[in-house]
């Protein structure tokens, strides 16, 4: 838990194990369980978490970019465009 919350993984794997008549999973929770100490060292899990949360705010901040950019081309696009009138064109 980084921020206090649980994974919301715990929950679903508690109730599949519940499900199929298995006790739950121990109290640290379902990150603990099964990547921590497997997918990496337990020894750099700091490290691992603090790499977890730059590559989310770099994902984050790259997202808003690009919505801003593509909503500014889209409020230009909308923009309404004068029409000229030539001596041949039709009056409705």
């Amino acid at each position: 838990m980084l921020i206090g919350w649980p994974c919301p993984l715990t929950h679903v794997e508690n109730w599949g194990r519940a499900r199929a008549g298995e006790s739950t999973l121990p109290g640290t929770g379902f990150i603990d369980h099964y990547i921590a100490g497997v997918v990496y060292p337990q020894e750099h899990e700091t490290l691992i978490q603090g790499l977890v949360v730059v590559v989310v705010l770099t994902s984050w901040i790259g997202f808003l970019i690009r919505r801003r950019r593509i909503g500014v081309r889209l409020v230009r696009s909308r923009a309404p465009v004068a029409r000229q009138r030539g001596p041949y064109a039709s009056r409705r």
